[in-house]
């Protein structure tokens, strides 16, 4: 039973940020607002919802810096960061020019969309599923992962209302990835901020080439292209650390 309770709390927070995207888009839309700054802002609205809703589940979002214990550690967590943030950076050098108004417009809605986004996924989904899961059997963390990356993954179904039923299961099947490291780290590290910079090098990519520029085919086919990694690396990561771990004792 508690596990349905997660699930409706998880289907309710979707259907919430749904609606404030929408409220938004057609409250700002006649104030002439662009299609940015009409995201950005309700991405805002979308952190002020996830402080509210934390707060109503006595829910802490942990922002400290993450403590390695050794030079394992520090690699295995930082190294998906880093791969993420090379690969976008090799992408967006290809790009055409833009503007530093452009790029400065772009960054804010990639930080600001992954700062809401990991705290409704990470800071309430998982942390409510760690409180279910957490020292009931060897594999609690990967099983909280499963089940937030199922919640992270379907929330992209909103994405139906501009883009077709095949681009939109293809990328579900990515995010179901790119949410399996997500919560690894976000368990692992006990903060915020790793999944965080790797959500937003993840994005930088798509908005700058799709929203700036214009050209959606090559975001879409970037997106993909990471998610192969997101995968990959998540199946090494479940791995290493249960070697690491046994390596210790």
């Amino acid at each position: 039973m508690r596990i349905i309770r997660v699930f409706s709390i998880s289907i309710f927070l979707l259907a919430d940020i749904f609606i404030i995207q929408k409220i938004t888009q057609y409250a700002l839309k006649p104030l002439l607002f662009s299609s940015l700054q009409l995201l950005f802002v309700a991405e805002i609205l979308t952190i002020i919802f996830a402080f509210v809703v934390g707060k109503w589940l006595k829910l802490n979002f942990y922002w400290q810096l993450p403590k390695f214990q050794n030079y394992h550690e520090y690699t295995v967590f930082v190294l998906p960061v880093l791969l993420v943030a090379a690969i976008s950076t090799i992408s967006i050098m290809t790009m055409p020019t833009i503007s530093i108004w452009q790029w400065l417009e772009g960054i804010l809605l990639v930080l600001s969309a992954a700062v809401a986004e990991e705290l409704i996924l990470r800071g309430v989904v998982l942390n409510l599923f760690v409180k279910l899961f957490s020292g009931t059997t060897k594999y609690a963390e990967v099983y909280m992962c499963i089940a937030t990356s199922i919640v992270f993954s379907s929330a992209h179904l909103m994405n139906l209302v501009h883009q077709s039923l095949f681009q939109t299961l293809d990328q579900m099947i990515g995010v179901f990835g790119l949410g399996m490291v997500l919560g690894m780290l976000y368990i692992r590290s006990g903060s915020l901020i790793l999944p965080i910079l790797l959500h937003s090098f993840f994005d930088l990519p798509s908005v700058v080439k799709g929203n700036l520029i214009g050209n959606t085919t090559y975001a879409f086919s970037i997106g993909r292209t990471l998610n192969i990694e997101h995968v990959v690396y998540c199946y090494c990561r479940i791995n290493l650390c249960d070697m690491l771990s046994e390596t210790v004792e």
